[in-house]
């Protein structure tokens, strides 16, 4: 049995929207609490830096 669930494109942009915006706060609150003292990779530093500003740019585009 093939079930499909189709949504519009406004909706399916409103999802990646709110998934990214969540991934966001959950990378802020990494760095957060490096900055609170406690350990991050320094990697993981850099990367966070990196992708915040990379989902940053994609969610202007999907809003705008």
């Amino acid at each position: 049995m093939n079930k499909k669930l189709e949504i519009d494109h406004r909706t399916a942009d409103r999802i990646a929207v709110l998934s990214l915006k969540a991934h966001k706060k959950y990378l802020k609150k990494e760095l957060d609490q490096r900055d609170k003292g406690q350990h991050v990779h320094p990697d993981d530093v850099i990367a966070n830096h990196r992708l915040l500003d990379a989902m940053q740019l994609i969610i202007e585009y999907y809003e705008g």
